[in-house]
């Protein structure tokens, strides 16, 4: 009986992250075709970030960025930067790459982040930066 429970748990957990990101790319196509209206605009298919998300992981991008394991547990989209930045070269990168930041930080009160890797970060960052320099040489 609790395999059962189980399965269905993980099941439910699945679906539910399947679901939510097939209407959260549906509502971005949405959120997008409605402000290009609002500017005058065509727009791009409302399955456009279908089409984004495919060529993400289809795309030599997805294979730099996540070639190697990471240096950090928790600066991981710094080490991305830093790859994408080390094989396309910084302009390219900077041009074609955005780093959307949150709008609005709800605290949940059980996070992960311990307040002591506040002073691991610096360590953390001084080994990122250590992996980049010596593969810009």
């Amino acid at each position: 009986m609790s395999e059962f429970v189980l399965f269905r748990v993980v099941l439910g957990t699945l679906g539910v992250a399947v679901f939510g990101i097939i209407f959260g790319l549906l509502y971005k196509g949405i959120d997008r075709k409605i402000a290009a209206h609002m500017q005058g605009r065509i727009g791009p298919p409302i399955r456009q970030p279908f089409r984004d998300i495919v060529k993400l992981f289809t795309k030599e991008i997805s294979k730099v960025a996540f070639k190697e394991p990471f240096i950090s547990k928790w600066l991981f989209d710094v080490e991305i930067f830093n790859r994408l930045m080390i094989h396309f070269g910084v302009d390219k990168t900077v041009n074609h790459m955005l780093e959307i930041p949150l709008k609005r930080w709800v605290d949940q009160g059980d996070s992960k982040v311990k307040f002591t890797y506040f002073f691991k970060l610096w360590i953390d960052l001084y080994k990122i930066n250590k992996v980049c320099k010596s593969s810009r040489k």
